[in-house]
């Protein structure tokens, strides 16, 4: 099914470029940054990232980060720095504040939001900006407030771009695993309910998430990007984790979507899977534990870029892991993130 996705993808991307004038290019990053509060190297690595989007070099259009949380109070000196940093480049945009329950009151402080930030060049125009948080969430992802951030932007044609900042769900439960899988025996249907607890809410948050793009004129288009936290099945066809519910997550999630994967588009092949989580290359990354390895791969795709664009407004033009590189820091250097992040080029 996924490979009929993608094929019809490629035939969307395909129509009416002949016809159009490709005459202004845009860059759009996306990146998972890791910073809660209690993330290695924290500090350091938000300085080398601030370098990063400071430098004159960096010139990118639009930008999206996850997990770009702040204390409000400790982080102030910090805060500062960002906006000094981007402050004659870009608009800073940034999800819902804190929202927490009442029993999550103690994270407020450490938290501060949603963790996610969209940076806008001052010369694209700005027409509205939305936020939401999930209406449900578990494990930890229950205190680290995600949701979704929309802006809307006016092209030089009056076409409208919605670019909306996504972070889902975990996939994992936030416990040992050793337990749940103790008794586990490959082939039989019976698996520990929470092992899946994650996949249920990333499909209800899914679900949240296309309703409020129903909402939005049928003719627009629409950019998804961020961590979706959704194992790509392409890259794994024989993996085991396929007879399981999460080999429904992908397919579905672009079904529900309305939207082509991107990296699936422009790399048809499996020379560049794409991986954004790789603990082979990035120490940072997260590794799986053992007791899920015959679950879940090692190495994943769950960084995405969704098209969803009936106008053909963005020519997609190509689509790159970023911030793969290891960076100064303040007292020596290292990786960003424990993600990899994306980079994408279009016309429009």
């Amino acid at each position: 099914m996924s490979r009929i996705v993608i094929g019809l993808g490629l035939c969307l991307l395909a129509v009416g470029f002949s016809e159009t004038s490709w005459a202004t290019e845009l860059r759009v990053v996306s990146l998972n940054t890791k910073q809660l509060p209690s993330s290695p190297q924290r500090v350091e690595r938000l300085v080398g990232l601030l370098r990063l989007l400071a430098d004159r070099s960096f010139d990118h259009h639009l930008v999206a980060l996850q997990e770009f949380y702040f204390n409000p109070v400790t982080d102030k000196h910090l805060l500062k720095t960002l906006v000094a940093a981007v402050q004659d480049k870009y608009e800073i945009f940034t999800g819902v504040p804190w929202h927490g329950k009442p029993e999550h009151d103690r994270y407020k402080a450490k938290l501060g939001g949603s963790g996610l930030t969209l940076l806008v060049r001052k010369d694209l125009k700005v027409l509205s900006r939305h936020a939401e948080p999930w209406r449900k969430a578990v494990f930890m992802d229950d205190i680290a407030q995600k949701g979704f951030l929309r802006v809307t932007l006016g092209l030089p044609g009056g076409q409208r771009l919605h670019l909306v900042a996504v972070h889902l769900n975990a996939m994992f439960p936030g416990r040992d695993y050793a337990d749940l899988l103790k008794n586990l025996t490959f082939g039989v249907k019976t698996l520990p309910e929470e092992l899946f607890l994650g996949e249920v809410v990333q499909r209800d948050q899914i679900n949240q998430l296309a309703q409020h793009l129903e909402t939005l004129p049928a003719g627009d288009t629409q950019l998804l990007l961020g961590d979706f936290n959704v194992i790509s099945t392409r890259e794994y066809p024989e993996h085991p984790f396929l007879t399981m519910p999460i080999r429904q997550c992908y397919r579905r999630m672009l079904e529900r979507l309305k939207a082509v994967d991107l990296w699936a588009v422009l790399h048809p092949g499996m020379d560049e899977p794409g991986f954004t989580i790789d603990p082979s290359l990035n120490p940072m990354a997260f590794q799986v534990p053992k007791s899920l390895r015959l679950l879940y791969p090692d190495k994943t795709r769950i960084d995405y870029f969704l098209l969803r664009d009936p106008a053909n407004t963005l020519r997609p033009l190509g689509l790159e892991v970023a911030f793969s590189s290891i960076v100064p820091f303040p007292n020596g250097e290292g990786f960003v993130s424990d993600h990899f992040g994306l980079l994408g080029r279009f016309a429009y």
